[in-house]
């Protein structure tokens, strides 16, 4: 589940025995206060919502011409994050034994991430390239790890450019698809002379 209040998102997970009225509908109970809107899928488990006391705004994609990712972009996007996390942080051996504890891990480091989104400081990409460069004899390379490295995508780009151009590996972990980053459609690259992006770290 991903929550939103006051514009800030909070992911919630819970493992469950089924995908039953009584398992899903009573998580929400447990975590979303009464009276809120719930935005879900088409399971039909959800139709009995508004008998917990919620707003129910279904979306059936069968109905849309929208993938599901569009439709309910913030969902996906978390899924997304934490699959790649599973896959890729414990290279996939996660028993269902512990799933619970890195679900709770998972939700403890997105949502500290995401308490303030506007969080650290700004600094511009030639700066941060030179900071990281300064490093260039003890680091072969460079991960880049969010938060979300591409909703800053053009100061993203820039930035790896500039580590590009000096010779370092680049590996950025992110949550969209390669689809969804072409579709963010940035403008045309960078020249090297360019220093007006900004970074927040």
């Amino acid at each position: 589940m991903l929550a939103e209040a006051c514009g800030a998102f909070h992911a919630l997970y819970k493992l469950v025995g089924d995908f039953t009225a009584n398992q899903l509908c009573g998580f929400v109970g447990d975590v979303v206060e009464p009276g809120s809107t719930v935005r879900t899928d088409g399971l039909n488990s959800y139709l009995v919502l508004p008998r917990y006391g919620y707003v129910h705004d279904r979306i059936v994609q069968k109905k849309h011409v929208e993938t599901a990712s569009k439709l309910l972009p913030g969902v996906h996007l978390v899924a997304s994050l934490l699959k790649r996390r599973l896959l890729g942080t414990h290279q996939g051996r996660v028993s269902r034994e512990h799933l619970g504890y890195y679900l709770d891990e998972f939700t403890f480091r997105f949502n500290s991430a995401t308490h303030d989104p506007l969080g650290g400081d700004e600094c511009d990409t030639e700066q941060l390239a030179a900071e990281i460069l300064a490093l260039e004899n003890k680091i072969d390379g460079v991960s880049i790890s969010g938060g979300e490295p591409f909703q800053q995508p053009e100061a993203l780009r820039d930035l790896l450019e500039r580590l590009l151009r000096a010779g370092l590996s680049r590996l950025v972990f992110t949550g969209y698809t390669l689809c969804d980053i072409i579709r963010l459609q940035l403008p045309p690259s960078a020249s090297k002379d360019r220093h007006d992006q900004r970074w927040r770290r």
